[in-house]
């Protein structure tokens, strides 16, 4: 069974400026008292509470910076939309939002690492950023789309968790149209990382020809989010009510046991990459590492508010998330490790 270290939790909430509203610096410590000796530094940074303007759910790391998308949730799941939909960027030292940057709530982003990105979330929306512009590629659709990804040909999966419970994959195409090219699919697909495509009780890998192999996970587990090291690495994360963690070894899924002191609730995101340990976000505050042996975290954590995605920009892992569970939730979350507390004011900017 992997082994959790316990670490002091400092820095709950900190200072944040933003909308002139100021939410007062707490600071708790670890009742259990047991701490870990070393040279790492803790999940000790978060700003939290008074980033009104919509949840971060998805973070890019690209050349000049690092973009995160989100929005407003719906007030009324399964009957309507989420939105409108917000970006955030970090700016000389501030932390810049622009609000209704779509209709519709924005899910995730995707690029190949220049200024250049994909974003895409409920109803179909699409949008694509070429530097210097942003471009409206929304499709036909009624769908949430959860999961893009950049790379040609560039993808964006999703479906209908509310009703038929079934998903679908859009392509685009190279006169810059998106065809469906799968529709009805068993599953909402939730995320894409190169070729593989996870989401509610399935596991595909895509064929350069668009089609699907199957590898379904066990137990019809909900997978969330996926990352690929290598075709015999592949790590996916998610649950329903408790967290599951699961690796592919080329033949098989194997099922990693999740530390309990690291989260009580699901997982919603992944993220790493050859070479790199394993890093999940999740519900109550889930902010945590694998490095194939032992889990690392903060217990308890340093906020029990919840976690949708984590992301790497210049060496320092970073978590977005927010008021996930609140109907209509529009507060955000932004976490990272191993840097000093964050304290950054926060603005409008035009995009």
């Amino acid at each position: 069974m992997p082994v959790v270290r316990h670490r002091l939790m400092t820095a709950l909430v900190l200072l944040v400026w933003g909308c002139g509203d100021d939410v007062p610096a707490n600071t708790e410590t670890d009742p259990t008292g047991e701490t870990e000796s070393d040279t790492d530094a803790p999940f000790s940074s978060s700003v939290q509470g008074g980033i009104a303007g919509g949840v971060m759910l998805s973070g890019y790391a690209h050349a000049s910076g690092m973009t995160m998308v989100g929005g407003t949730l719906s007030a009324a799941p399964g009957v309507e939309p989420g939105g409108p939909g917000t970006l955030y960027w970090l700016r000389d030292g501030a932390l810049c939002r622009a609000r209704e940057v779509s209709d519709h709530t924005l899910w995730w982003i995707d690029g190949t690492g220049e200024d250049a990105w994909f974003a895409v979330g409920e109803r179909g929306t699409i949008l694509r950023y070429d530097g210097a512009a942003l471009h409206d590629e929304s499709v036909a659709t009624d769908a949430i789309l959860y999961g893009a990804r950049a790379a040609e040909p560039v993808i964006a999966v999703g479906g209908d968790p509310f009703g038929t419970g079934q998903g679908e994959i859009w392509r685009r195409e190279a006169d810059g149209t998106w065809l469906r090219i799968h529709e009805g699919l068993p599953g909402v697909a939730f995320k894409i990382h190169e070729d593989w495509i996870v989401g509610t009780g399935v596991a595909w890998q895509m064929m350069p020809d668009g089609s699907l192999v199957e590898h379904f996970p066990p137990g019809g587990a909900r997978l969330l989010t996926v990352r690929k090291r290598a075709d015999d690495d592949v790590w996916a994360v998610g649950g329903s009510d408790t967290a599951v963690v699961l690796h592919w070894d080329g033949a098989t899924w194997n099922e990693v046991p999740y530390a309990p002191a690291c989260g009580n609730g699901s997982l919603n995101g992944v993220w790493t990459e050859p070479g790199a340990d394993v890093w999940v976000a999740g519900f109550f505050g889930a902010m945590a590492r694998y490095d194939g042996e032992q889990w690392d975290c903060n217990a308890p954590p340093i906020t029990f508010e919840h976690l949708h995605a984590t992301w790497r920009h210049e060496g320092t892992q970073w978590w977005g998330g927010g008021a996930l569970l609140s109907a209509g939730g529009d507060t955000a979350l932004l976490g990272r490790y191993g840097e000093a507390a964050l304290d950054l004011e926060v603005i409008d900017c035009a995009l």
